[in-house]
């Protein structure tokens, strides 16, 4: 009897310890990936600088700057960084990094996409004709209100020994961004942050959001934003939670301005350097524990946009009267995102 009683007790130890292991198995804590690109320098290696149609494509080191202080700054924020700069940030090199972390990234891990760098934007003006707009120029003479202009479908530029021309396949649209992606599981976390002139183009009709902020920004549409602590998005997706949507509800997208709106860098004059006001404002959100409104000791994406948000509305759109206005737009699905932990 007691020869049974321990064959019994060894065949239950011995099913607790393949359960135990299968558990174990399940356990998983997901891993963050941030691909990280800036151009700065568009300079060819003729010396001279690109040109799209009529406009020139000048420098615009802030870029460069914005891409090695963002990668920078998430790396002690628990991401692996991949970091490019200038002639390094080719569109074969962005979209073989994609590529690459498709077959590291598991359902449940978030990859972050960052682009800083020149934008532009094709829209149909009053009387239905295509015009390109970049960097306060256009390659029309007639009209200069922009309300008048709809359909506008931007691209940002990545480096490229050449100049350029309009549909050209290594332009970064809104459809080449999302199809960077479809090789991804779809419970991998994707966010999008692009700091660019004319950005928030890049998610016109892209059928990722159901939460975009309107083009044209009013007081009444950002009331619960200035005036209340309001979350923008009503659920926070737990750091451990894999979920699956076929709707692409697991994007997540910040662009620096508007489909018709200019993003801007400026010169530090105490360390004589050049940063782009929306990544500034940014990583200060990224890096302020006051950032986290609800006190829960987690960063989200939600709380991380409000407060960029609040730092352009005040310390770039209040102050900077005289130059052109801009709030930085944000398009993802219906829940929210943690970014990381507090320490």
């Amino acid at each position: 009897m007691k020869g049974k009683n321990l064959v019994f007790m060894v065949a239950l130890g011995v099913i607790f310890l393949l359960l135990s292991s299968c558990a174990f198995q399940l356990e998983y804590t997901p891993t963050r990936y941030a691909l990280v690109y800036g151009v700065g320098d568009y300079t060819l290696t003729n010396t001279s600088q690109p040109t799209i149609g009529s406009a020139t494509l000048p420098n615009i080191p802030g870029a460069s700057n914005d891409a090695q202080d963002f990668g920078n700054l998430l790396t002690p924020l628990g991401f692996s960084v991949t970091t490019k700069t200038d002639a390094a940030a080719t569109y074969t090199a962005i979209s073989a990094d994609i590529a690459d972390h498709a077959t590291k990234a598991k359902p449940g891990d978030t990859v972050l996409f960052y682009f800083a760098g020149h934008g532009a934007v094709v829209y149909e003006d009053e009387k239905g004709d295509s015009q390109l707009f970049f960097a306060n120029r256009t390659t029309s003479t007639t009209g200069d209100n922009q309300e008048q202009y709809t359909n506008a479908r931007s691209f940002v530029f990545p480096y490229r020994d050449a100049n350029w021309n309009v549909g050209d396949p290594e332009l970064i649209t809104n459809t080449v961004l999302t199809t960077f992606f479809d090789g991804y599981d779809p419970g991998v976390n994707i966010v999008i942050v692009v700091d660019a002139c004319f950005a928030g183009g890049l998610i016109v009709e892209s059928g990722v959001g159901v939460n975009e902020l309107p083009r044209s920004y009013s007081q009444s549409s950002l009331y619960y934003i200035e005036s209340e602590n309001v979350p923008v998005l009503p659920t926070t997706v737990s750091r451990f939670l894999t979920y699956t949507r076929e709707d692409r509800s697991n994007f997540f997208y910040i662009s620096a301005a508007g489909p018709l709106e200019e993003s801007w860098e400026v010169l530090d004059s105490q360390s004589n350097r050049r940063n782009g006001v929306f990544t500034t404002a940014l990583r200060s959100a990224l890096e302020d524990p006051n950032t986290d409104m609800n006190r829960d000791n987690l960063i989200t994406f939600d709380e991380t946009y409000q407060k960029a948000y609040r730092d352009i509305s005040s310390n770039w759109n209040a102050v900077y009267t005289y130059r052109a206005q801009y709030l930085p737009h944000i398009s993802t699905g219906s829940m929210d995102l943690v970014l990381y932990e507090l320490p």
